[in-house]
């Protein structure tokens, strides 16, 4: 398989192509590095709060696991805030709201922001920033 990337250096006009060929290893996850996992849990932890087509068998648990599992040296603290953004993100997806569950957010093509995002950035106790993004609902 070949990444293919391209960039454009900070005043250039014109994209550069880089190709880098990568080889599968066929490890078990186990056997990864430990950045590996949590890597692997924070994509995993985006494409849950997506909705995404592609989180197969993804859940709140399985990230909560692989990324407590890989913490690694964690000397600022980032690994083990990003565990609790999941536990919250976890519970507040369990939590019903009338008969209803929140779930993830989802684009629309012209939505207007609903209160579901401030509900869901107070509850894991972040500021909301003004104005409310507009391709969130």
């Amino acid at each position: 398989m070949t990444v293919k990337l391209r960039y454009k250096e900070p005043d250039g006009k014109v994209s550069k192509l880089m190709e880098v060929p990568v080889s599968d290893r066929d490890l078990p996850l186990q056997s990864t590095s430990a950045n590996f996992r949590f890597a692997s849990s924070v994509a995993a932890f985006g494409m849950l709060l997506r909705n995404s087509s592609f989180k197969q068998q993804s859940s709140f648990k399985m990230v909560n696991s692989l990324a407590s599992n890989a913490l690694g040296p964690d000397t600022e603290g980032y690994r083990k805030e990003f565990v609790q953004l999941v536990q919250k993100a976890t519970a507040l997806a369990k939590k019903p709201t009338g008969s209803k569950r929140i779930r993830p957010l989802r684009k629309k093509k012209n939505p207007i922001c609903q209160p579901k995002i401030n509900l869901f950035m107070q509850a894991l106790q972040l500021s909301i920033p003004e104005p409310c993004h507009e391709n969130w609902q």
